[in-house]
């Protein structure tokens, strides 16, 4: 495995995560990362996720793009249905300068 991304947020907590990949296929990486409490889960909210994963329930996916307005808009196109969170927003996105 190699080591893909190192990330710290400091504005959420120094919330951190690591992507690692197979060497040659670069388009699939595993993320590694800790359940963050505050800021960015309510306590009870992280103790929730703990309890799901203990039980074997686990799942994200993480996509990447060059464009993510491009890509939402494919996305919200008739008959799809795209989920927005609780603040209306349905698209969030941290972009990376190599």
């Amino acid at each position: 495995m190699e080591l893909r991304e190192d990330v710290t947020v400091p504005e959420m907590g120094n919330f951190r995560w690591l992507s690692v990949g197979v060497p040659g296929q670069p388009d699939v990486s595993i993320t590694l990362m800790a359940v963050p409490g505050p800021p960015v889960f309510a306590e009870e909210t992280r103790d929730q996720i703990l309890a799901l994963l203990s039980k074997g329930a686990a799942g994200g996916l993480f996509f990447t793009t060059d464009d993510c307005q491009a890509s939402y808009e494919r996305a919200e196109k008739p008959g799809r249905r795209v989920r927005t969170g609780a603040d209306g927003a349905a698209l969030r996105a941290r972009r990376r300068v190599p």
